[in-house]
Order: structure tokens, then C-alpha cells, then sequence
């Protein structure tokens, strides 16, 4: 799990232990963070795995490597490889996707202060980052990048005719009949337009959805896409009582 490799959760637990000393950097802080630490290293790790992939390249996993000689020798080749590419696409596509939207201006004392003007239309709350313009649409490349790396992937381990004993991933571990059809009717979904009923209590109704559309052509203010809104608010006496 590549998840596993990344700090956050030792940064939230020494967050949280430390909490009474320690001043926290804002929501917008945190994203800068993600953009030029988190996405920057995924980048340059894809970048590299780009040059690995297609050239007959193979890496041994030793006993000594595993912790002890009790382990067997293991082998990573071109499906481990588009296996773990495809996991670096999502993992970059889910933080992308939440850091194209700013957070500035969330402010937590807005329920004792009754401030939630930043929550407004105009106000910049969700609105495109500065410098996450690219991101949806990296987004949708990056989804794509995960089914044709998991194609790959499927493809070079079907094809393998080397002794497979030792290999991470096994052909009867991923073998599916409908694997083709699967990722066709994936890009399908990730590239052209396809009709989703939602259903209430009362009615159904078939809604239009294109992913490709709105990664590539995204909304600068996300607030309006919601009806028009104003923010009154009004302070309950009886709750500090």
C-alpha cells in the first residue's frame, strides 16, 4: 500500500499529541503543501516509472530485503510496475482533485461569531486556486492513466512465459473473463457522456453526466452551481443558558 510510504498520518498523529503547543498552518497552508511536496513527488515518481516500463526491465526483492532468509526471492517486472504506476495516477488524481478548490477564508469561530461571510457568493471558498487551474484536467488524465496502466499491467502478465513462481502478482490471482469489457466500458464512462437515473421518493429521472467535460471545462466557483443564496444568521440566546 503506497499510502503506507507517505507521512500523513505521523504528521496528524504528532498533530494531534501535540496539539496544545503546537500552532496549526491554515487549510490554505496545507495545500500549498500538498501541491509542492505531495503531487511534486508523485510527479517525479511517475516520471521515472515512465522510463522503466517497455524495456525488459526486472528487480529482485532478496530474503535480506524482506527482513530475513526465511523469505522467498521475489521478482518485480512490468506488471508490478504498471501495478504500481496506476496506484501513483490515483493517489495523485484524489489529492489534485482535493486541491483544486481553495479553502480560504474557512474560519472555525464562525459559530460563536456568526461570521459566514466567507461562505458568500464572490468570496474566494471554492473557488479555482491560483495555481490549480491545470489540476481537473491532470485529473482526467490521470484516470485514464490508471485504467491503461492496469490494461498494461493485465496484458504483461498474461503474456509472461518466464517461470512465474516468484512473481508478486500472479495470472490466476487477477485472471477475469470480463476484464476487457470492464475497462471499455471505463473509458467509456471517463470519456464520453452516459445517462444515470436518480430516483426519490416520488420520481425517477435520467440526469447527463460527463466526466470529461467538467474535469476539462471546470466551474471557477463551485457555489454556483447551487441556487442562488444569501447567509442570514441569527444567534439562539437559549443555547448559551
Amino acid at each position: 500500500n503506497i499510502l503506507n510510504y507517505l507521512p500523513i498520518n505521523y504528521v496528524l498523529d504528532f498533530a494531534m499529541q501535540n496539539e496544545l503547543s503546537l500552532s496549526f498552518p491554515s487549510l490554505v497552508e496545507f495545500q500549498d503543501m500538498i501541491d509542492d511536496v505531495f503531487i511534486n513527488r508523485l510527479t517525479q515518481s511517475i516520471d521515472s516509472l515512465e522510463k522503466v516500463v517497455g524495456n525488459d526491465y526486472t528487480f529482485t526483492i532478496t530474503p535480506q530485503m524482506q527482513g530475513g532468509n526465511y523469505h522467498s526471492t521475489l521478482e518485480m517486472d512490468d506488471t508490478e510496475f504498471y501495478a504500481l504506476k496506476s496506484s501513483m495516477h490515483l493517489l495523485r488524481a484524489l489529492l489534485s482533485s482535493i486541491n483544486t478548490y481553495s479553502f480560504e477564508g474557512v474560519d472555525p469561530s464562525s459559530m460563536f461569531s456568526g461570521d459566514y461571510s466567507w461562505l458568500e457568493v464572490g468570496s474566494e471558498f471554492l473557488t479555482i486556486r491560483d495555481s490549480a487551474s491545470n489540476h481537473l484536467p491532470r485529473v482526467h488524465d490521470d484516470l485514464n492513466a490508471i485504467v491503461s496502466s492496469l490494461e498494461s499491467a493485465y496484458n504483461f502478465c498474461m503474456d509472461e512465459t518466464d517461470y512465474q513462481g516468484d512473481d508478486i502478482i500472479l495470472w490466476q490471482e487477477i485472471y477475469s473473463s470480463s476484464f476487457q469489457e470492464d475497462i471499455n466500458e471505463t473509458n467509456d464512462i471517463l470519456n464520453t457522456s452516459y445517462l444515470v437515473e436518480i430516483c426519490n421518493d416520488h420520481y425517477c429521472t435520467d440526469v447527463d453526466v460527463n466526466i470529461n467535460s467538467f474535469l476539462n471545462n471546470p466551474p471557477e466557483d463551485l457555489k454556483t452551481m447551487i441556487p442562488d443564496y444569501h447567509i442570514v444568521t441569527q444567534v439562539d440566546y437559549n443555547e448559551w443558558w
